[in-house]
């Protein structure tokens, strides 16, 4: 392993609640740099969770976070892992029926970082481990979940366009494709937030046509769904409304031989 690889600067568990006015605190270099180096400091936690969001999709590997510490409502001190960090531990059992072989993604990866919030107020990288012992994925926003994820300015839009624009998750697609090119966006992910505003700023009041269009977004989304309807010949008024969620579909294909009488409640 290279030496330069791993930093650690030996700091007093206390000093970083202890001295406020350490020279060390102010910044040795840009939070806006994409290199990880000892004693990088960040204005605030948010600061630095999007640096370290940016770092680690640039890299190509995914993180969780370890272990924090919280004085008086102030997180002061937090580990972050790699995502593959730990090792696999498969719950057994006695009998082989309900064994089955289990692949575990962890390989006991080393990566690690360390990050402490003195009374400064800044948000300082204290050590690091920056090796990895498995192959790096460029790809890893399309990948991991923690990439999945919609942003504050993308939800911010994403509400705006749903309550100012009475738009739907197949209009508004496109516009944050093109504001936000370098994110991936997900449409699971945004017909969920588009369906939690329009439940926020609607509680209860979905009509028919409202549901038959929530029905077609997820249609959309996921063409295995079945949504057919029935309109009246003469007034064209929707009468009858079917559905089958991709999940209702593989179920009925299993076990279409069962047929529930419900007037008797008997199969």
């Amino acid at each position: 392993m290279d030496p330069k690889s791993f930093v650690d600067n030996d700091m007093d568990p206390k000093s970083f609640i202890d001295d406020e006015t350490d020279e060390s605190d102010r910044p040795d270099e840009p939070s806006d740099s994409l290199e990880l180096t000892s004693g990088l400091t960040f204005t605030d936690w948010e600061d630095f969770k999007s640096w370290l969001h940016r770092f680690a999709s640039k890299e190509g590997f995914s993180y969780k976070i370890r272990t924090s510490e919280t004085i008086q409502g102030v997180m002061r001190r937090a580990t972050y892992e790699c995502a593959k960090s730990g090792s696999h531990n498969p719950q057994t059992t006695s009998d082989p029926t309900k064994q089955r072989n289990a692949h575990s993604q962890r390989t006991l990866c080393p990566w690690k970082l360390n990050v402490t919030r003195p009374k400064t107020g800044v948000v300082k990288v204290n050590s690091f481990n920056n090796e990895h012992n498995h192959p790096l994925i460029p790809m890893i926003q399309e990948i991991a979940p923690r990439f999945q994820k919609l942003t504050k300015e993308m939800l911010a839009d994403i509400e705006k366009y749903v309550i100012k624009g009475r738009m739907d998750s197949v209009s508004i697609y496109p516009l944050l494709r093109h504001d936000y090119p370098d994110q991936p966006i997900h449409k699971k992910n945004l017909y969920n937030a588009v369906y939690q505003f329009r439940q926020k700023h609607n509680p209860g009041d979905e009509d028919a046509p409202q549901m038959l269009q929530r029905l077609m977004d997820w249609k959309n989304l996921e063409p295995l769904w079945v949504v057919k309807t029935r309109l009246d010949p003469i007034s064209r008024r929707l009468i009858s409304l079917l559905w089958m969620s991709p999940t209702q579909r593989e179920l009925y294909s299993k076990h279409n031989d069962v047929v529930i009488d419900r007037s008797v409640r008997n199969n």
